[in-house]
């Protein structure tokens, strides 16, 4: 997979200008949990926090939402840790859907509109 080339090289912006190509109106591409997975470990990892999380909004706002695995959850954990925003982490535990029982659409609403504040505040 490109994204995941470009993310194994150290490019994580080029993997993120994929990533929104792929979402654009018209794209023949559909983004699956292991794309959205991929971009948010990838992102996060590279210390590209903030685009992590807004792709990890997009996971959760899809179509069929698809739900982070543990992994993956701890690991944007462990970068908003990195990055300092204890608060955010903490609530990510107790938010950030896990699996298929996490509170349904309350739940994830919870969790959506906690990026959108995160998101919205976020200054480096």
């Amino acid at each position: 997979m490109l994204i995941a080339s470009y993310l194994n090289k150290g490019r994580p912006k080029d993997g993120f200008k994929v990533y929104k190509w792929m979402l654009r109106p018209g794209s023949p591409c559909t983004i699956d949990k292991a794309t959205y997975e991929i971009m948010v470990g990838g992102l996060c990892s590279s210390g590209l926090v903030l685009e992590g999380l807004m792709v990890l909004k997009n996971m959760l706002e899809s179509k069929v939402p698809l739900l982070p695995g543990d992994g993956l959850r701890k690991k944007v954990i462990r970068s908003l840790l990195r990055e300092a925003r204890v608060k955010e982490a903490m609530a990510f535990q107790e938010l950030l859907p896990c699996s298929i029982e996490f509170g349904g659409v309350e739940g994830l609403s919870k969790a959506v509109d906690l990026l959108d504040r995160l998101i919205g505040n976020w200054t480096d």
